[in-house]
This record gives C-alpha cells, sequence and structure tokens, in this order.
C-alpha cells in the first residue's frame, strides 16, 4: 500500500514559509528551505479539507434522515412549470440538419 502525500507548511527565518508534499511517513518538524538550505521549522495549520455544496448537503441530510424514516407519498406533486423553449447555445447549431 502506498504511502499517503500530504502538503505541509514550513517556516524559514530567512526566506518566510514554503511548503512541501511529502509523504504522511516522512513528515517531520524540520526541514530544509529550498530556497537557502538553513533549517525550516514546520507550522502546524488546520487541514485543507473539501467542503460540499449548500444543496448538496441539504440532499445528503434529508437521504440520511429519510434512512430511518422515509417520507410516505400519497399524491403526485403539483407540476413543475418549465421555462419556455431555449434557442441553440451555439449560433452554427442553427445550421444543423433537422430530422
Amino acid at each position: 500500500m502506498e504511502d499517503p502525500m500530504a502538503t505541509y507548511e514550513f517556516t524559514c527565518r530567512r526566506c518566510g514559509g514554503f511548503d512541501l508534499s511529502l509523504p504522511m511517513s516522512q513528515a517531520a518538524a524540520r526541514a530544509r528551505c529550498p530556497r537557502c538550505g538553513n533549517e525550516a521549522r514546520r507550522r502546524y495549520t488546520a487541514p485543507a479539507l473539501r467542503t460540499i455544496s449548500a444543496g448538496l448537503s441539504r440532499a445528503a441530510d434529508l437521504a440520511d434522515g429519510s434512512a430511518e424514516r422515509p417520507r410516505v407519498v400519497r399524491a403526485i406533486p403539483p407540476a413543475v412549470t418549465a421555462p419556455g423553449p431555449m434557442g441553440p447555445a451555439h449560433p452554427l447549431q442553427a445550421r444543423l440538419p433537422r430530422s
């Protein structure tokens, strides 16, 4: 199994901050600055986690809530009015043959 990579932040007293991508098993409290070669200290920061959109989060919450107590639909929901016909996305599409 491969060792997962992570990005670590370090601070050099001379050059400032820089990032290094290292395998998790090789993460150390100190590293060499790639610019000047001095020893730099690791900065411990919050991990960069990906977030999902609010709509997707609501949908996931609804799905989780419905797993224990499924909603029962007793009637067909009202029809949603669809927007009118849209023109072609690109002007050249109007020249395409129609069947």
